[in-house]
């Protein structure tokens, strides 16, 4: 299950560069899963694509409603560089 604090962390990597987490978006979210692992980031491919559906929601702004909250535990903050790339994300 995709934790708020590990929601955070994804996030937080993935705003840190953009060209790697465009880079990333165009992998599998296995293959992603190898990449992170290279960047010392240990996430799964269900956490991958379980971040992916937050993002993409239409609802996305700074704030999660008690939906997205409910499948995540606690929430996080996605920002425009996230939610763009989970939009071109096949996870």
């Amino acid at each position: 299950m995709l934790t708020q604090e590990r929601a955070d962390k994804l996030a937080a990597f993935l705003n840190s560069d953009e060209q790697r987490a465009t880079a990333l978006a165009n992998l599998e979210p296995e293959q992603a899963v190898e990449e992170l692992k290279k960047h010392g980031q240990d996430f799964t491919a269900d956490e991958l694509k379980a971040f992916a559906e937050i993002a993409k929601s239409p609802e996305v702004d700074d704030e999660l409603d008690s939906a997205q909250l409910d499948r995540v535990s606690g929430g996080c903050k996605i920002t425009a560089t996230v939610v763009a790339v989970a939009v071109s994300v096949g996870w």
